[in-house]
């Protein structure tokens, strides 16, 4: 892919994220994954397990979604997976006449680095990442919720208790 009119119009790659890399010079692992709606936060936590890893000393990290398209729109009504409610708030996770989803577009973009990595005071500290998933409903969180109750034991018992989750 070329990048037209780049400050770097000889810039070839197959995907996004490595023409970024290649623009503003990073090294190291560039990949990217696509996992639904949690893509950024695997990407998150992706980037905090290779600095705990010690494979990067900062990584950028997150995502993008614009599926606001008549094919995936139409892909995702004939699943059963939007909603038709015509209520003011008609995504109610957890309620048990729920009968779908929203869908919307957003974006987001992290830079998270190890501690010798830091040039001034962190914004935040990534303490632990776990994730889970329940495929037994279309929310993915099961009545008795215990992927979600295992993701959590598993987030208290790799650090200290978070401030926010």
């Amino acid at each position: 892919m070329t990048v037209p009119g780049s400050p770097r119009s000889s810039v070839r790659s197959a995907t996004l994220p490595s023409v970024v890399a290649q623009l503003h010079g990073c090294r190291g692992p560039t990949f990217y994954r696509s996992c639904a709606c949690q893509t950024g936060l695997v990407a998150v936590g992706t980037a905090h397990a290779m600095i705990q890893a010690g494979l990067a000393e900062r990584f950028v990290a997150g995502a993008a979604e614009a599926p606001l398209t008549p094919f995936t729109l139409s892909s995702l009504d004939r699943l059963g997976l939007l909603s038709h409610s015509r209520s003011a708030y008609p995504l109610r996770p957890g309620a048990l006449d729920r009968e779908g989803t929203v869908v919307s577009e957003g974006a987001g973009l992290f830079l998270i680095e190890s501690d010798s990595a830091l040039s001034r005071p962190p914004l935040a500290e990534m303490i632990s990442f776990a994730q889970g998933g329940e495929p037994a409903t279309l929310t993915g969180v099961h009545p008795d919720a215990m992927g979600l109750q295992n993701c959590l034991r598993r987030l208290l018992r790799d650090g200290p208790a978070p401030d926010l989750v």
